[in-house]
């Protein structure tokens, strides 16, 4: 099971307003539809998400059983490219590309500039996914 789920902005915009009118298996709809990938996100998966964001952000009561270690909700912003210079001139990268560039080029960059590249592209993988750097929780 994911531990988070990365959706549009609209998507999120469709949960919140179904959750406000009280329609929580329209939101869960609302999550499978917007995802886009139901192979991906069973109903169980969408119906836990759905909990665990109603239950922290307030649209209902704090259930009897925990529901931390349900899926979590995130939007981006996505950070899709970043453009690198490892010496040879500008590069645009995905991030799982730059972590594979920066690994094979580990000879000519060195090891301690290998690694802040590593840590820096898990920084940015984090914050895509709605948690701070570090991987800490950043809700607002």
């Amino acid at each position: 099971m994911n531990n988070h789920y990365v959706i549009s902005v609209q998507t999120m915009r469709q949960i919140k307003e179904l959750l406000k009118q009280n329609k929580k298996i329209g939101a869960i709809k609302a999550l499978r539809n917007g995802y886009g990938d139901t192979s991906r996100m069973g109903l169980k998966e969408a119906k836990h998400a759905v909990e665990r964001f109603s239950v922290e952000h307030g649209y209902e009561p704090k259930t009897k059983y925990d529901v931390s270690g349900f899926p979590r909700l995130a939007v981006g912003p996505f950070i899709k490219r970043i453009i690198v210079d490892f010496g040879d001139g500008e590069v645009e990268v995905n991030l799982e590309t730059m972590e594979l560039k920066a690994l094979m080029d580990m000879q000519t960059i060195g090891l301690d500039a290998c690694a802040d590249i590593l840590d820096l592209v898990d920084g940015l993988k984090s914050f895509s996914y709605g948690f701070g750097f570090g991987g800490k929780n950043e809700d607002r």
